[in-house]
């Protein structure tokens, strides 16, 4: 039986027990032992999705920067989910989560249908697997991709290359045996070895009774394929050209199963996994996505922007400068930036706009956005955004911040709604002619 326990960013675990909330859960001691183990040997990648502290005299596990999955513990799991506002629900949060993996990573998935209707149900990590077992399904559908491979064989007749020295050292007796290589034309490709492989991982995670024949029911399909030795040197050889769409759409689900797209691949017990992601870059991701798809004609983002440096130093550049979005302008096949949004997964106070707290607002963000403005950023007037998350003390965008030099440098702190995929409108969008307005819900 699985025991899932959810909490959130900066919830803690105690063996000790309390009112229970998505901010303090009681779990058993062999589950905190096991998780604190876990945590120990994390501490050698830099990976530290729980971190021990101490509450009234007491070993605590506090969840920190990362969100999704640990489990395995003899059916133990761990829930981390992102700590938004306080009127999201357990299920809603979970969601929210499973549909910010999803669209950061490019995981595409099926209609909801009987299979996912209970999904609230259900532990996240039995989620993201029926999902994948979906994607299988439509691959085992549409037909396995063939290749044809090389191969040696004995036969009574000719066909395909004939090894002419073998043949001619055969005694007389022996000369109706053909030695030849031919191509056979099987589903023995690389593609079809990763799938198997994470069908096999998945069938040895699951919990759940109807998952497990749905994933003997497609691996049936691929019992015709040698199971991968190296799926992660299979995955590397997956051709870029097989235009199949259910390949395209399974092929993130397999790199996340193999885990390369979480910072903890597969642990050496196969009775123990992690599925975790930095908080802050999924949050970027997420943001970058979605601002993609509000640009007016002829704009684009890129988070590969680093050709600034901040300062020269013996005549070499020091320091490059990293924003996390920049918006381009494209005219007559020129690429002309003009200007760059920061994304921080941090909860602003809109009511503490006092000279102490500052809203919550950091001060190395404005430093940062500064040299930003000016190494990238060459008209006269140019608005920059700081995007949060929206929660219920930063619901609108704060007023303008102007740095008041002989260029007009603004920085905008916008909302942004997680649920609604929204940047909230509110000043900046007037000065934003890369938005195309009325995009938003």
């Amino acid at each position: 039986m699985t025991v899932a326990v959810a909490i959130r960013e900066f919830g803690v675990l105690s063996t000790v027990p309390g009112p229970q909330s998505l901010d303090y859960r009681t779990v058993s001691a062999h589950d905190f032992e096991s998780l604190l183990t876990l945590t120990a040997a994390l501490g050698s990648k830099d990976v530290a999705p729980l971190r021990l502290t101490m509450r009234g005299g007491r070993r605590c596990l506090q969840a920190v920067n990362y969100v999704g999955i640990i489990g395995g513990f003899g059916g133990f799991q761990l829930e981390i989910l992102p700590k938004i506002t306080n009127a999201l629900t357990e299920d809603r949060s979970r969601r929210l989560l499973i549909r910010m993996i999803e669209q950061a990573i490019g995981l595409r998935t099926l209609e909801s249908g009987p299979a996912v209707l209970d999904e609230a149900r259900i532990p996240l990590f039995e989620v993201l697997i029926q999902r994948f077992v979906q994607v299988a399904q439509r691959v085992a559908e549409r037909g396995l991709t063939h290749a044809y491979v090389r191969t040696d064989d004995l036969t009574p007749f000719l066909r395909g290359r004939l090894r002419v020295e073998s043949y001619l050292r055969k005694p007389p007796t022996r000369r109706h045996i053909f030695e030849i290589e031919h191509d056979i034309f099987v589903p023995e490709t690389p593609e079809n070895r990763v799938i198997a492989a994470c069908l096999s991982i998945v069938a040895h995670l699951t919990r759940l009774h109807r998952t497990r024949q749905q994933i003997a029911e497609v691996a049936d399909t691929f019992s015709r394929v040698t199971q991968s030795h190296d799926p992660h040197r299979d995955l590397a050889a997956w051709d870029p050209n097989v235009h199949d769409p259910a390949y395209q759409a399974i092929r993130p689900w397999c790199e996340l199963i193999l885990g390369g797209n979480s910072p903890l691949g597969p642990t050496e017990k196969r009775d123990t996994f992690s599925l975790l992601f930095p908080m802050e870059k999924l949050f970027e991701r997420y943001v970058t996505l979605h601002i993609g798809r509000i640009l007016n004609e002829g704009w684009k983002v890129d988070q590969q922007i680093a050709s600034q440096h901040l300062v020269r130093h013996l005549d070499k550049p020091w320091f490059k400068l990293k924003p996390d979005i920049g918006v381009f302008c494209t005219s007559n096949g020129k690429k002309t930036i003009k200007t760059v949004l920061d994304v921080k997964w941090k909860r602003l106070d809109a009511s503490k706009g006092d000279w102490m707290s500052k809203y919550h607002l950091s001060q190395a963000d404005f430093y940062q956005l500064f040299a930003y403005g000016h190494r990238y950023l060459k008209d006269a007037d140019a608005d920059m955004l700081l995007i949060y998350p929206r929660t219920e003390e930063f619901s609108d965008p704060l007023a303008v911040f102007d740095f008041e030099r002989e260029r007009r440098l603004r920085i905008w702190a916008v909302p942004f709604c997680l649920e609604e995929e929204t940047l909230i409108p509110g000043g900046w969008d007037d000065h934003a002619p890369w938005y195309r307005s009325g995009t938003n819900p």
